[in-house]
Parts: C-alpha cells; sequence; structure tokens
C-alpha cells in the first residue's frame, strides 16, 4: 500500500511541475479543486495543447470521453494515477 502512495505522489508531483513548466507559473501550488480557470493562460485552446502534452509526458492516452469529464485537477489526477497502473 505504502509504494502505491509513493507512486501517486510522485505523479502529483510530476504534474504540478508539468503545469508550472508548460505555464510558466512559478508560484503554482496544487490543489484538487483548481481549474483551469485558475491557472494564467489556461484557456480552451492551449487546454487541448496541454493534454496532448500530458499524455506525452506520462507516456499515456486519453480518450475525449475522458477529456470532458474533467471538472478539476483532482480528476486531471485521479484519471492519470489510474491509467498509470
Amino acid at each position: 500500500m505504502t509504494e502505491g502512495l509513493c507512486v501517486s505522489e510522485q505523479i502529483k508531483s510530476k504534474l504540478e511541475s508539468e503545469i508550472k513548466n508548460y505555464f510558466r507559473v512559478e508560484d503554482f501550488v496544487f490543489r484538487n479543486d483548481l481549474t483551469a480557470r485558475d491557472v494564467d493562460g489556461w484557456d480552451s485552446i492551449e487546454h487541448v495543447r496541454f493534454i496532448l502534452h500530458l499524455e506525452k509526458a506520462f507516456e499515456l492516452s486519453f480518450d475525449a470521453f475522458e477529456i470532458a469529464a474533467l471538472e478539476n485537477l483532482g480528476d486531471l489526477l485521479a484519471l492519470i494515477n489510474e491509467k498509470a497502473k
């Protein structure tokens, strides 16, 4: 069980880092309830580009239904965690 938590924390840390680097927001602090509106520069076009970026960064693939269901960063983190298993 500890191993799973460790992997989950690593994924969260990597996601936070990807957000900071992609959107160039050094003072960003990850919170599950944050949405794209809370991150400067994260508009609808950048959302598509960022999701594609995350697919490469995490070596995963998301389908349109999964992406459409995302409401906040907690949902995105949960989806990445599930796909990474």
